[in-house]
């Protein structure tokens, strides 16, 4: 027959044998040799692996039972905490003095910027006292330091007399006491 004779059916299924001939062959032989061997299995090496899902189906099961007592009982822990924690929460409003939580905050907003003031006072006078005391201390070593200039002045002149006097004892061969003051 020849290809311009075949209705379009018939000319896909001749491109498919011309593309996958051999391959999809080979597959289906394959795929035959497996399922052959599936139906061979030795009913020994099943049983064998069943037993041995079974057995881990039952670990997992009794690690599952394991974990679900460890989380009751973690729970039921944590249960009791909460319960204690409330018990503590309540006890704490009863015997909290009554008022309300803003006016106590706000109490003690206003108490400790009074002790911030206090202490900010405290310490501005005590840097107000170390500053004056400085004040003095400066005042003291200025003063004592025109005093020594004045000295130095006074040192100065002298000198200046002792250098005149002994200009004139230059003149007079025989000094009298011998000192030019």
């Amino acid at each position: 027959m020849s290809t311009s004779q075949l209705n379009p059916a018939q000319h896909v299924e001749r491109i498919r044998e011309i593309i996958m001939g051999r391959d999809l062959t080979q597959v289906r032989g394959r795929l035959e040799r497996i399922e052959n061997g599936l139906d061979t299995t030795s009913p020994a090496s099943s049983s064998s692996e069943i037993q041995n899902l079974q057995n881990s189906f039952e670990e997992l099961q009794a690690e599952c039972l394991r974990l679900r007592n460890e989380l009751q009982q973690e729970k039921n822990m944590r249960k009791q905490q909460l319960g204690e924690i409330d018990q503590h929460m309540q006890q704490l409003v009863q015997d909290a003095p009554i008022g309300t939580p803003s006016t106590d905050s706000d109490d003690i907003a206003s108490e400790m910027a009074a002790r911030i003031d206090a202490r900010f006072r405290e310490m501005m006078s005590h840097l107000q006292t170390e500053l004056l005391q400085w004040k003095g201390q400066l005042d003291r070593d200025v003063q004592a330091l025109r005093e020594v200039k004045m000295d130095r002045k006074d040192v100065m002149q002298r000198f200046a007399r002792i250098v005149s006097a002994a200009m004139e004892d230059e003149d007079e061969a025989n000094p009298k006491n011998g000192y030019l003051l």
